[in-house]
């Protein structure tokens, strides 16, 4: 499996080892389509997040790289649509989360480990910068 690298100041993250805890079941088109269509429901309520597997991204993207193998270009560019949709959806939930302060575990529980770590920078430099201009 091919892995890809999140960088949070300066750090790597290597986000493939999920992968390895994770049982090896992939993720099925319908089941994007799902979280999409729920994400959509939710869009502008940024106190909902449908819970997502951990390795949610890791099993997508590797889906669309498999079906891009297979030369089934159609459908790997409808399922990239569909993750640039949830991707969008949840990161602006995420920011208005961060923004709030919000630290309700049951909240949190529900972002992938990427999704948590983007919290987490987003709250550390949202106090970072408010303490600046106060």
């Amino acid at each position: 499996m091919s892995s890809f690298i999140l960088r949070f100041r300066g750090v790597n993250i290597l986000s493939n080892f999920l992968s390895i805890v994770s049982d090896e079941k992939g993720i099925e088109q319908e089941e994007i389509g799902k979280i999409k269509f729920l994400e959509e429901q939710t869009r502008t309520k940024w106190g909902e997040l449908v819970e997502l597997p951990q390795d949610f991204y890791i099993k997508t993207k590797k889906l669309i790289e498999d079906l891009r193998k297979k030369g089934d270009l159609e459908k790997a560019k409808k399922l990239e649509e569909s993750l640039d949709t949830i991707i969008n959806i949840r990161t602006r939930k995420i920011l208005m989360l961060a923004y709030f302060k919000v630290n309700d575990d049951k909240l949190i529980n529900k972002m992938t480990f990427e999704e948590k770590e983007l919290f987490q920078l987003l709250r550390e430099v949202i106090d970072e910068w408010q303490q600046k201009v106060k």
